[in-house]
């Protein structure tokens, strides 16, 4: 059966236990007896204490607990903490762990399960002791369910891909087709699971404590991380080769990097979404709330989803997309000749103002395309060594140039049509050998005549141009300069005249080219 989508609420009211600790602090004990341990169904009596393997992953368990809630979890006394550890045997259910709410908070692992005492990052046993331990801070099970008493998921959330609290999901391997669903099987045929808590986990538990002001400051997560503390080891993945995880993040400049890996990614660095990387799917997702705004991305092809703040995004090696919220026409795009980056701005504040690095298309609601095609000047150079002017609409292309002894820059010649519409005309592109330059036309005729006799080399169609006037556009006037044997073209009605009168001797006016926008 179908499984329904929840609200938000839902998801709250099935998650929330109704039982929570109170005051700044909460404590923690890993008690040595079964004296000094709370319990009901007779754990006791086979009461062994966690061995100094299971407490370091009990602390790293608890401490991404502690990074998400304002009050501190610290440890306590023996005999007057709130939450206590230990290993037992049951028969009965629930025989593999369990804790209990608070006021009790006691928290049990089988020991005849070696994924309960020898934990691993990533593993069930470690994924198990974050569970146990979201019980003892009085979050409940994501359906109503108990041990062996399992009637299915209660929803499309029911997911351990949403929250460490279900029994479904790709860790478990059990209610595909009705719960959200990712691949979590690394190259070598091994399944892993999370290492926090997830993205419902979190809403719930700061709803209900309060949110912690952790990582406040400007962090790296992923390769070159600089997260300190405790969960450093989930954060860095070099140490964390599969991370399935959750980013809470309470402020600063932050940057995700994710350089280390050569495989193709979908990153997406908007509040409450999941991105699919280092072969997986749905493994990593931001907090609801939480800004990364910087995000680095490795060799694969990869796919880059900004957020409302001011990004920065690194394809890295590949060929790499980035993608935007809104309409095309919302958006002014400026490349940098020298860095060879592109700022995309976002003039409705909806996405920021975005910078792009090594990214070759970005995407929009109803456009989109090589960021070549994207920005709408056509550059403009002076070549003293030769007296010609080059033009060119490909902006890998300018900043080549721009590197070349004796050109000179001189900005935006004209404009040219970014989205084609009813009114628009393909200008050919042909390149002179000879020169260096590139000669432009919207005459099929001239283009055929010229491709035929072989006088330039034919390089496509350039970009998009009007072939008529209207109120929004301006005249692209074109020369011929006889004594280099190459074309001058402008935009400018006051230089156009310039020439025509003081370079007549050189220049051969050949009227307008095509129409564009003004620069």
């Amino acid at each position: 059966m179908t499984t329904p989508h929840w609200t938000d609420e839902q998801v709250f009211n099935q998650l929330n236990s109704g039982e929570k600790w109170s005051g700044p602090t909460i404590t923690y004990t890993f008690p040595d007896s079964r004296e000094q341990i709370h319990f009901e169904q007779g754990e006791g009596v086979n009461f062994t204490p966690l061995t100094a393997e299971q407490r370091e992953y009990a602390k790293l368990a608890l401490a991404t607990w502690n990074d998400l809630i304002a009050p501190n979890i610290v440890p306590g006394s023996i005999g007057a903490s709130n939450m206590e550890f230990g290993n037992t045997y049951m028969v009965e259910e629930p025989g593999y762990a369990h804790a209990y709410y608070p006021p009790m908070g006691s928290i049990w692992f089988s020991y005849m399960y070696n994924e309960l005492q020898h934990p691993v990052l990533g593993n069930r046993g470690f994924t198990t002791y974050i569970h146990e331990i979201g019980h003892a801070l009085g979050l409940d099970h994501m359906g109503d369910y108990n041990g062996d008493d399992d009637d299915g998921p209660s929803s499309y959330q029911d997911s351990g891909v949403l929250s460490i609290m279900s029994y479904y999901g790709p860790e478990d391997q059990r209610g595909k087709g009705d719960v959200m669903w990712g691949d979590w099987f690394s190259p070598d045929g091994v399944i892993h699971g999370s290492q926090t808590p997830m993205l419902n986990d979190i809403m719930v538990i700061q709803a209900i404590y309060g949110a912690a002001n952790t990582r406040a400051d400007n962090t790296v997560y992923g390769f070159g991380s600089t997260v300190e503390g405790d969960t450093a080891v989930v954060y860095d993945f070099t140490q964390n080769v599969y991370p399935i995880l959750t980013f809470y993040d309470a402020g600063g400049i932050d940057t995700l990097n994710l350089s280390g890996w050569g495989t193709d990614s979908d990153i997406d660095l908007r509040p409450g979404h999941y991105s699919s990387a280092n072969g997986m799917t749905n493994n990593l997702a931001i907090a609801r709330g939480v800004l990364i705004e910087n995000l680095t991305t490795g060799a694969g092809n990869d796919t880059l989803y900004g957020n409302q703040a001011n990004n920065i995004l690194d394809g890295g090696a590949g060929h790499d997309s980035a993608y935007f919220s809104g309409v095309f026409a919302n958006y002014t795009l400026v490349y940098d000749l020298d860095g060879r980056t592109y700022t995309v701005h976002d003039t409705t504040g909806a996405d920021g103002t975005d910078t792009l690095i090594n990214i070759e298309v970005a995407g929009f609601e109803n456009f989109g395309g090589n960021l070549n095609d994207l920005t709408p000047g056509i550059h403009r150079y002076f070549n003293t060594n030769n007296g010609t002017h080059f033009f060119t609409a490909n902006n890998d292309e300018a900043s080549n140039i721009n590197a070349l002894e004796g050109l000179i820059y001189e900005g935006i010649g004209f404009m040219r049509d970014v989205m084609p519409n009813a009114e628009s005309v393909a200008v050919h592109g042909f390149h002179n050998d000879v020169t260096g330059t590139h000669f432009y036309t919207t005459s099929n005729d001239e283009a055929m005549n010229i491709i035929e006799t072989n006088q330039l080399t034919y390089e496509g169609i350039a970009f998009q141009a009007h072939a008529a006037k209207t109120e929004a556009t301006t005249e692209v006037y074109r020369f011929y300069n006889s004594s280099t044997n190459s074309h001058f073209y402008t935009a400018n009605a006051a230089e156009m005249e310039n020439v025509k009168v003081e370079l007549a001797g050189t220049y051969v006016f050949e009227g307008v080219a095509f129409y564009t926008e003004a620069a």
